[in-house]
């Protein structure tokens, strides 16, 4: 499924639940009334009052401000003695009135014509849930991250133990994602498998999704494979997982290193990474197994270069935590 598709989807989700919200809030209104004729009476004159607003400027322009003041005033009033007999009857004084769950944008998913952060976040997330990631999310998170599970004994030849090189990349990755912005710094994760940068990329991921920022997290292996279907297919190049790993505010790459040999696998990961760095200025992470040597191996110097260079290198060390 694709990002417009997810976008309509959501689309008609917020409209649902402004919807449903809106038919809460009248049956709520419809039992008061049913339970308080004086507050059914309240809301009658209220809704006179405000037709008179309509009748009073047509009244002409004289005098015009002095109707309105003394309309309003009286609405104010109305709308005092109707929170005193909410509150009296042991209701809250909002109790009928529709209450969204966004106070930004009311549910509509827009302020100000831009898109709000809420429907933002839940775009991605609806694409998360499409893809398998919505779990990995809900799994993966700093407040679960185990620094037990690492080894206090020290490293050959190092004066720290892996339990202690974790601990601070943990603390990096967490003021990394605590301070997200769009100008912060790319990072590369390097280790051998089973020590925990797919789970810290998720829990910065997350951290970076709550804050209202475009997240797409892709495997390497999964971004090559569409990239190649796509140079066949045709695809709309709006929905392109390449024009996608450009514009993302913040791309994860899991994996590098894992996919198949690849002509193109190169090509992409040179563009991708050099215009999101150097043109667009945009954070990436990027997690893999190889080591500098292997890197420059299998993608160049130039690649190499790019990654070692610009990113923020976090070496993880340990044995596999998950055959532990």
């Amino acid at each position: 499924m694709g990002k417009r598709e997810i976008s309509e989807i959501v689309s008609r989700r917020f409209e649902e639940r402004r919807r449903d919200e809106e038919l809460a809030a009248r049956q709520r209104r419809a039992e008061l009334h049913a339970k308080l004729p004086e507050l059914a009476a309240l809301d009658r004159e209220r809704g006179t009052a405000a037709a008179s607003l309509l009748g009073a400027v047509f009244q002409g322009q004289d005098g015009l401000e002095d109707r309105l003041d003394t309309i309003r005033a009286r609405q104010q009033d109305l709308k005092k003695q109707r929170a005193e007999l909410l509150i009296a009857a042991g209701y809250p004084a909002d109790y009928d009135t529709a209450k969204p769950r966004c106070s930004k944008c009311a549910d509509t998913g827009f302020v100000d014509g831009k898109m709000c952060p809420c429907m933002k976040r839940e775009i991605v997330m609806e694409g998360y849930r499409e893809s398998g990631m919505g779990k990995l999310l809900e799994r993966q998170r700093f407040d679960n991250f185990d620094l037990s599970r690492y080894s206090d004994a020290l490293l050959p030849g190092k004066s720290f133990s892996p339990r202690q090189a974790m601990e601070s990349i943990y603390r990096d990755c967490l003021d990394w994602a605590t301070d997200f912005s769009l100008s912060s710094p790319s990072l590369l994760l390097i280790g051998g498998t089973g020590l925990g940068k797919t789970h810290l990329s998720s829990a910065m991921a997350k951290a970076a999704i709550d804050k209202g920022f475009d997240v797409l997290y892709l495997s390497v292996p999964t971004a090559l494979s569409r990239a190649e279907k796509e140079r066949f297919d045709k695809e709309d190049e709006t929905e392109s997982v390449t024009r996608r790993m450009l514009e993302a505010e913040l791309l994860i790459l899991d994996d590098l290193g894992a996919e198949s040999a690849s002509a193109l696998a190169p090509s992409l990961i040179y563009t991708v990474v050099n215009e999101r760095a150097a043109v667009l200025g945009l954070p990436t992470i990027i997690n893999t197994n190889l080591d500098p040597q292997h890197l420059e191996r299998k993608y160049g110097a130039a690649v190499t270069s790019r990654l070692l260079g610009e990113f923020l290198v976090m070496h993880f060390v340990g044995s596999d935590l998950r055959l532990n």
